[in-house]
Formats: structure tokens, C-alpha cells, sequence
């Protein structure tokens, strides 16, 4: 009933806060294509370089403006790919869970097979064997990166937390500090960090939920896209290494074969599925209005490509592991016909007739090695930028921006060009004063101690008042608001401001959540009475009462 409550409370106040006031807005105008970083005002400078960090795969800003930066050093060193190992194809799919892993890579890099797994296996341990034990002596790191002096350059680094190695271990590869904590995902883990004494370094780690990446499969097929939904939740996604996880109130989550996106509360209650069928959808974000939107990778088959894809509540993007291995390079090892459902039935296209009716679609078919993915918060950046959403495409060394519009029941990518190229980028977030941040990985797809963070700004922009305003209510917080100021800020250009108003309201400290709807406009308390009204809304007995006595007294 707790959880109801607020999620009664936040659902009323997401459609205040993303309607009520913001609905009157329009698109932004059409950009030119292929136009160069310079003639859109933009400038880029370097923010920190190696030995600060190095080999950085995601970044988040917390609300005090501390970066965290997540560092891979597993990734093609002890970080197991099949496409290596392919004989061993039918034992890795056969595996369904974390413990089936485990087991399957004790037993093929047992120590009496030392010999036989020496020539791709180094002995990092020392111990004069080649074994499963040396893909433990590998580090994953969080570094927390901060501009002290405000010069605009990071000159504090240090190591946050590390570790993150057992043989089954993937890439870090996602990070999200909320509240008091800091979110990290690493197969098989989802970890909760928190640094209680504010030292900088995390003294309490624990895993949340462990189960997922069941398969060994293709590396950077990892758990990552960490971000906080419309409704408050904690969103993240996960490529088709596939999971089977038990959630907190003793629900398996059993899906081995496919990738998908999964949510659950801050405290770590109720975690579901949220959508499957996707391949590798590095990230996700949300628009203004709550809609959910990424860029998944393709299958690494002939004649198909990376998608679009809009990613609503159920959905099924038709995806499947096991299809990445039906052509003709894997036949010898699988021993099965050349049959590929998700090339011969197109479930890979935009909507067609005839195409499979329980899939949901891709939108378009876009990109090349998409990665980071951001949706500017709507006060980053300048006014050319408001309302798009920003890709890294990691192969072709290029982040690209696009805008999206409805067109009948869902949505059509415009606007799209090359916001940034020439850079090995891998992640890109905003800062909380509204600059984007890029994570330069400046080397190709091996971990060599390199990397950056840079800075696209407007200069014209940079300081300005309604900047500095996000800025400065997201370092305060909004616990010590009154309920007057809160309502105010449902109705602020930026989200991450109007949220952050929507979840405090949402809470069960007292009923300002209440107090914030007694509003001049009666419009927006019109509409939130007709929500009410609806079946579908779900209210206990209290909320039921102090909108029955609003409703008799006129109001």
C-alpha cells in the first residue's frame, strides 16, 4: 500500500507536470543537415584526460555535479566472447542460469586444461596455470571525477569503488548516482554503492539482484542504460545475454534468451519486465511526456541494421539470441538448417503488412554501433537543441541528434544530423548546469589506459539564469520546500527540476502532494478529478476522501 500510494501520488503529478503546463509546447524547428559543430554556436574543450581516468564506457552526473565514470579494463582481456570460442556454442546456449555459467566455465577452463587454454588465456594470478581463476585477477572501476575550483577542468580523481570480478563478470557498463546511492550494473549484478562517511569512496556495496548475462555469448552485450522513469522508478536495460532473476518478493524473472529493459522501485522492491525482444539497447531515455525510446544493435546478419525503436509496457520487439547463429558460419558448430525467423519474416523492418502481429516494430532503421543516448532535458544546451535526443555511434566515431514527432498511433525520427564526429565517443549525459559531457574512449575496441571526457557547450549559454537556476535547486534538493514552491516547480522548462518537485510530493512525509493541487488553475484540477474518475486509477480510502470533500466544497 506504500508503494500505491506514492505511485497514486506521483502518476496524478506526472500528468500535471508533463501536461498541465507544457502541452501548449511545439516541436522545435527543423535543423539543417551535416551542418559543422562550429556554425551551431557550439564550442568543445577538455575536461579531464588519463591518468584521471581511463577506458570509460558510461558517465552520470550527480545532483551536486559529481561525475562518475565507469572504467572497463575485462573487456577482450578476461571478459569471455563465443565468437572466440565457437565450438563451445551449444554448451553456452544450453545455459539458463547464472549457476549453469559458472559451472560451464569451470569445466572449460578447469586447471587440467591449463594447456589447452593457454594460448588465449594469460596466467594473470601467477599460479602457473591457465584457469577460470585468472579471469578473477581482472578489475571493473567507478571514478568519481570533480571540478573543484569551478575552472572548468576536473582536478580531483579518485577511485570510488573496484572490484567487480568474478569469473562470470561482464563490462561495467552503467552508472546512476540517486538519492543517497549510487546504482552500478555488471553482469551479474545490479549494485546498490552509498559513501556514508563522504569521503568519496563507496563503504557499502551490495548486489541488489544478481542472474543476469546467463549466456557468455558477445561481449558488450552487457547490463547498463541505468535511468529514473516519469513514475519514479529505477529503469535499465540488458542485451540478450538473456537473465533469470529471483526479485525481492520471490518472483523468477526468467527471460535466457533475449534482451529487454526491467524497472523497479529506489528501495529495490517490486522489480519486473518492463519490454523484451530487443538485442542490445545500450541505453534508454525518455521524452518530456514519458515515452521511452533506444537504438538497438542489429543481429550481425547479412542484409539487416541496427533500429529505432519505440519501447512501451509488455512489448516485444521480437528479438532472440539464438537467431545471431542460424547463417552459415555457425552451421558446422549448431548443426541447424540456414533458417533465420528474424530475417526471413523482416521482423527487423518498420511496420509492414503481413510482418509478425506480436512484435512492436522498429520505428526506422538507424545507425551504426549505437551507444550512448541522451534526450536534452530542456534547458541543456541552447534553443536549436531543445526536444533532441543524442546518439553516440561508437564505430563510426560520430554522435548524432534527432528530434522525434508523432505520426498516428507512435513515431517518426526528423531533424537528424551529425552533432559531433571525428571523436571514439562512448557515452554522453548532461551536466547539471547544461552542458553535455562526452566520454572519449580514443582507442578502438580494446581497453588501452586511454580516454577523456570533453564539453559541448553554447558560450552564449553557459551561466545563464535559468541555468543557473536548475543548477543550483538540484544541489539544494526539494525535501525542505513548502508545498506552494513545489507546485510551482511542476510547471519548470526543465525536467529533471519538475521531477524532482513530482517524487517529493509523491512521498508519504505529509500531504503537500494534496495542498500542491489547490492551484488557481482549474483547469489542471479539473483534469486531475476526471483521472480520478477513471477506472484504471487506483486510490486508497484517504486519497478518496480528501478529494471527495475538495469536490463538495466547489473547488
Amino acid at each position: 500500500m506504500r508503494h500505491l500510494r506514492r505511485l497514486l501520488a506521483t502518476g496524478v503529478l506526472l500528468a500535471i507536470s508533463c501536461f498541465g503546463f507544457n502541452a501548449a509546447r511545439g516541436q522545435a524547428k527543423s535543423t539543417s543537415t551535416s551542418t559543422p559543430l562550429p556554425r551551431k554556436g557550439l564550442t568543445l574543450s577538455l575536461w579531464a584526460r588519463e591518468p584521471m581516468l581511463k577506458n570509460p564506457v558510461a558517465l552520470s552526473f550527480d545532483d551536486a555535479g559529481r561525475l562518475y565514470v565507469v572504467e572497463t579494463a575485462r573487456r577482450s582481456t578476461v571478459d569471455i566472447d563465443i565468437r572466440a570460442h565457437a565450438s563451445w556454442i551449444i554448451e553456452d546456449l544450453a545455459n539458463q542460469s547464472i549457476g549453469d555459467l559458472r559451472r560451464f566455465f569451470r569445466m572449460r577452463m578447469a586447471p587440467e586444461k591449463s594447456l589447452e587454454n593457454a594460448s588465449w588465456l594469460r596466467d594473470y594470478n601467477g599460479d602457473g596455470l591457465h584457469d577460470w581463476r585468472d579471469l578473477t585477477m581482472v578489475k571493473e572501476r567507478v571514478h568519481l571525477l570533480q571540478d573543484t575550483r569551478g575552472t572548468g577542468r576536473a582536478d580531483r580523481a579518485q577511485v570510488f569503488a573496484e572490484g567487480f570480478n568474478e569469473e562470470i563478470s561482464g563490462v561495467i557498463a552503467g552508472v546512476m548516482p540517486w538519492e543517497r546511492d549510487v546504482f552500478v550494473t555488471v553482469y551479474p549484478d545490479l549494485w546498490r554503492l552509498r559513501d556514508t562517511n563522504g569521503d568519496g569512496v563507496a563503504d557499502e556495496k551490495e548486489s541488489w539482484f544478481h542472474g543476469f548475462g546467463v549466456h557468455a555469448a558477445f561481449d558488450g552485450h552487457d547490463l547498463h542504460g541505468l535511468t529514473v522513469g516519469p513514475e519514479g522508478k529505477l529503469y535499465f536495460s540488458i542485451g540478450d545475454n538473456g537473465f533469470s532473476v529471483t526479485n525481492r518478493e520471490g518472483r523468477r524473472l526468467h527471460h535466457p534468451n533475449t534482451g529487454g529493459v526491467l524497472r523497479m522501485n529506489p528501495d529495490g522492491s517490486d522489480l519486473e519486465v518492463f519490454a523484451i525482444g530487443l538485442r542490445n539497447p545500450q541505453e534508454i531515455a525518455f521524452d518530456e511526456f514519458g515515452n521511452m525510446f533506444a537504438v538497438d544493435n542489429d543481429g550481425d546478419l547479412e542484409d539487416e541494421r541496427e533500429r529505432f525503436v519505440y519501447i512501451t509496457e509488455g512489448s516485444d520487439s521480437g528479438w532472440r539470441l539464438h537467431w545471431q547463429f542460424r547463417d552459415a558460419g555457425w552451421a558446422r558448430h549448431t548443426h541447424q538448417p540456414r533458417y533465420n525467423p528474424w530475417t526471413a519474416e523482416r521482423m527487423w523492418v518498420p511496420a509492414f503488412p503481413g510482418q509478425p502481429a506480436h512484435i512492436t516494430p522498429p520505428l526506422a532503421n538507424y545507425s551504426v554501433g549505437p551507444g550512448g543516448f541522451k534526450y536534452n532535458p530542456g534547458t541543456a544546451l541552447n534553443e536549436t537543441y531543445l526536444r533532441h535526443f543524442f546518439l553516440v555511434q561508437f564505430p563510426v566515431q560520430k554522435v548524432t541528434a534527432f528530434q522525434v514527432k508523432p505520426r498516428g498511433a507512435s513515431f517518426e525520427m526528423v531533424n537528424e544530423h551529425v552533432f559531433l564526429s571525428g571523436m571514439m565517443a562512448s557515452a554522453v549525459n548532461f551536466s547539471p548546469d547544461g552542458a553535455l559531457f562526452v566520454a572519449d574512449w580514443d582507442g578502438l575496441w580494446e581497453p588501452n589506459d586511454k580516454g577523456a571526457i570533453w564539453v559541448v557547450d553554447d558560450p552564449t549559454q553557459v551561466g545563464s539564469a535559468a541555468r543557473r537556476e536548475v543548477k543550483r535547486l538540484l544541489a539544494e534538493g526539494m525535501q525542505q520546500r513548502p508545498a506552494p514552491e513545489l507546485g510551482a516547480l511542476l510547471g519548470h522548462a526543465d525536467v529533471r527540476i519538475r521531477q524532482r518537485a513530482q517524487f517529493e510530493l509523491a512521498l508519504e512525509r505529509d500531504d503537500r502532494w494534496i495542498e500542491a493541487l489547490n492551484m488557481p488553475d482549474r483547469q489542471q484540477h479539473a483534469q486531475f478529478l476526471r483521472q480520478r474518475d477513471q477506472p484504471s486509477t487506483l486510490l486508497d480510502g484517504r486519497c478518496d476522501r480528501l478529494l471527495d470533500q475538495r469536490r463538495h466544497a466547489g473547488q
